[in-house]
């Protein structure tokens, strides 16, 4: 804990990890502390701790109470998630990055599961159909337009579903029904 931390091991461990809470974290971090000690609520908790270098590390800290025939002592874990956190903001960057341009394409895209249900139309695909997500979200594709089951395209999706392959159409299946909706 003491490498994670980058602190004197001359230090006590609750002094290393105090010194060593980011000073933006502190305010509810040590409340949960001084909760385990106080009322033996266990906490578990993900923050941020500023090693001596200056790096900033994301951890994971559980802790709680345990008793013992010399008296009770405070028992906890801090485990580097930086990695995992890294990740995670690398993927909501990502996802943020795709919606951005899903949301702004001219040409129209949609997203089904692997059972043809309508996930993600983004806009200009609505806005081609006349029609609003939730006309359409959670359906099936057969359901909205059944003259696929007699096309080439149901084969085309069942391709993409199996292989993971996009398939590119500048075609349209109309489905009367639509008109209707």
């Amino acid at each position: 804990m003491y490498h994670l931390f980058g602190v004197d091991r001359n230090q006590s461990i609750f002094e290393a990890f105090s010194s060593a809470v980011h000073p933006e974290d502190g305010h509810f971090i040590f409340p949960l502390i001084d909760r385990a000690i106080k009322d033996g609520i266990p906490y578990n908790v993900n923050h941020r701790i500023k090693h001596k270098d200056g790096t900033i590390l994301f951890v994971n800290a559980k802790g709680e109470m345990k008793d013992f025939q010399e008296g009770s002592r405070l028992f906890g874990t801090v485990q580097d998630i930086t990695e995992r956190k890294q990740a995670e903001q690398a993927l909501l960057e990502s996802e943020r990055k795709l919606s951005s341009f899903m949301n702004s394409a001219t040409n129209g895209f949609s997203l089904l599961d692997k059972n043809l249900v309508f996930q993600y139309m983004n806009p200009a695909i609505l806005k081609s159909l006349g029609m609003k997500e939730e006309d359409i979200l959670g359906k099936s594709a057969l359901d909205i337009n059944p003259e696929l089951k007699n096309s080439d395209r149901l084969a085309a999706y069942q391709k993409v579903i199996e292989t993971g392959e996009a398939f590119n159409s500048e075609d349209f299946m109309f489905n009367p029904k639509l008109e209707d909706m």
